[in-house]
């Protein structure tokens, strides 16, 4: 699930006051499986925050895709030495 907000007049750091021509965005990403869930705000208020979220973004999809690979080679393995010992759990 990807959430998107969008809020108009994005918040002055130095004088804590919202800014009425400037639009700050950010997008919430959610990963859940049953009750547990992951959440991730990402914000691109400034051309910087938007590379360095973009740059989280390409991270976190390298290492879940090099999770991936890892986690099906040992469930092929896992499933090769049931298959030798003939059990079968999946």
């Amino acid at each position: 699930e990807i959430v998107r907000e969008v809020y108009k007049g994005r918040l002055n750091k130095k004088t804590k006051q919202r800014e009425k021509d400037s639009i700050e965005r950010w997008a919430t990403l959610k990963i859940s499986d049953c009750d547990r869930v992951i959440s991730l705000d990402l914000d691109f208020y400034s051309k910087r925050s938007a590379e360095a979220s973009l740059k989280k973004v390409k991270l976190l999809a390298d290492t879940l895709q090099e999770f991936y690979e890892a986690y099906k080679s040992e469930v092929e393995e896992y499933c090769k030495e049931k298959k030798k010992n003939k059990f079968r759990h999946f």
